[in-house]
């Protein structure tokens, strides 16, 4: 009993203090694309439509990354001449009871800013990541491949993992806008 006791009160502990995943502003809609705040410029899947009619530019919203090889996400042409299918995401609307709507990247931001800071620092040893807001982050083992390709200066976005059950220690994602890459990530 005082072990589940213990478990309980840690859960709860780790979840009070677990780092908020940031919240952007919709600055625009348009027919099937969104802006936010800081920049980013998203695309609407097509299956979300009647839900965007009721979002308004008040409105916040959280980034949140599911699976991202889903055939509602055109594959894009990189700056190699390379055909890539690039990340998927849902926003969650804080202010629309949580309502989602799929979503994939159209533009990134392309300055750093409060929303949107860059890279610091990387650690590959310990695999930590520090971002110009004096944030510092953790990722799985898993993702140190795709970390290496990472330099300092590139912007990053933050969101909450959408598949978290898989990593559940990582309850974030850091998205690299140069090379639209994600990773599992925890603020230490």
């Amino acid at each position: 009993m005082k072990r589940v006791i213990s478990l309980c009160i840690l859960l709860l502990t780790g979840h009070l203090f677990a780092t908020p995943i940031p919240q952007y502003q919709i600055s625009s809609i348009n027919s099937d694309v969104i802006a936010l705040s800081n920049g980013t410029v998203l695309n609407v899947s097509p299956l979300s439509m009647q839900i965007l009619q009721g979002w308004d530019t008040s409105d916040f919203v959280e980034l949140v990354s599911i699976n991202v090889g889903l055939a509602i996400a055109p594959p894009i042409r990189t700056e190699s001449n390379i055909f890539v299918l690039p990340p998927v995401f849902y926003l969650s609307n804080s202010s629309q009871n949580n309502e989602q709507i799929a979503v994939w990247m159209h533009t990134i931001p392309s300055f750093s800013n409060a929303d949107t800071p860059m890279i610091s620092d990387i650690d590959l040893t310990n695999r930590l990541i520090q971002l110009s807001d004096a944030t510092v982050w953790s990722y799985p083992p898993k993702d140190q491949a795709a970390v290496e390709f990472w330099n300092l200066g590139d912007l990053v976005m933050l969101g909450a993992n959408g598949l978290h059950s898989n990593t559940p220690s990582y309850s974030a994602i850091l998205f690299n806008t140069r090379l639209q890459s994600i990773i599992n990530a925890l603020e230490q």
